[in-house]
This record gives structure tokens, C-alpha cells and sequence, in this order.
């Protein structure tokens, strides 16, 4: 029985360059799918941010009007507003905090901003990923071609 042939130097030598850059495309992709999943949820939550700094913003314009005020699970009651000139607010991590609309505002535009921030950092993580991925394909399919 004949035993199966060894690659030569040069072969052994693209086998192994081939196994490190499908390790290196397969990091990449989970790396991909990390930043992806990360940036959604930090847009839903900039998206929250938006709404919680125009609620602020115009929180004079529901002073002694009737308002629905959640209480638990999608439940909710009706109230009347008696103070619209500070408000509790979350800022995180569930702490709260209690400001008047002025800093409630200034606080709320400086987490945007920061999360705006993130989020751009975030989206050139994304396209450096991009790029390399497809620099290591370019990579596989060039040694895929000078093996034939």
C-alpha cells in the first residue's frame, strides 16, 4: 500500500499561508458580525436618546395636561402633569437622575453626541473589516489561482 505523498516545500508553504488566511477571514467575519450586532443595538438606543431629548425639549407644552404614564409591562395610567419643570430621567446603566429641562436637555444632547460619536467609530471599524475581508479573499482567490 502506497503511502499518500507529502506536499513538497513550496506546497506544504501555500498550505499553510492558505489555513492562516482562512483562519484570518473566518476572525474577520466574527469580528463583522460583533460590530454589526453592536451597532444596531446602539442606533435602537440613539434612537431612544433622540426621542427622550425632543420629549425634553418640549416638556413645557405638556404642563397640566393629561399624559399616559407607564406603571409596568405595556400598562399604563392616565395623569395630570403638575411639574414639567424638572424631570427624572435614566442616564444609563438604570441610574436616574432628577434635572430641570435646561440640564435635562444639555445633558441629554452631550449623551447623544458621545453615542453619535461612538457610532461613527464604530462605522469605521465596520469598513476597515470590509476592507480586509476582502483583501483576504482577494489573497485566497489569487493563491487559489497559481495552485492550478
Amino acid at each position: 500500500m502506497a503511502e499518500p505523498q507529502k506536499p513538497t516545500g513550496g506546497e506544504a508553504e501555500a498550505e499553510q499561508t492558505i489555513e492562516a488566511l482562512s483562519y484570518l477571514q473566518r476572525l474577520y467575519e466574527n469580528q463583522y458580525a460583533a460590530v454589526t450586532q453592536g451597532l444596531s443595538g446602539m442606533l435602537d438606543e440613539l434612537g431612544r436618546m433622540n426621542s427622550a431629548q425632543a420629549t425634553v425639549a418640549n416638556l413645557g407644552s405638556i404642563a397640566q395636561k393629561e399624559a399616559l404614564m407607564p406603571i409596568g409591562s405595556d400598562v399604563y395610567v392616565t395623569v395630570r402633569t403638575s411639574d414639567s419643570k424638572s424631570v427624572i430621567m435614566g442616564v444609563g446603566a438604570n441610574y436616574f437622575i432628577e434635572a430641570d429641562a435646561v440640564a435635562a436637555s444639555k445633558l441629554m444632547a452631550n449623551l447623544v453626541a458621545k453615542q453619535r460619536k461612538q457610532i461613527d467609530s464604530l462605522m469605521r471599524s465596520k469598513r476597515e473589516l470590509e476592507q480586509a475581508m476582502v483583501d483576504v479573499d482577494d489573497k485566497l482567490a489569487r493563491m487559489a489561482e497559481a495552485g492550478r
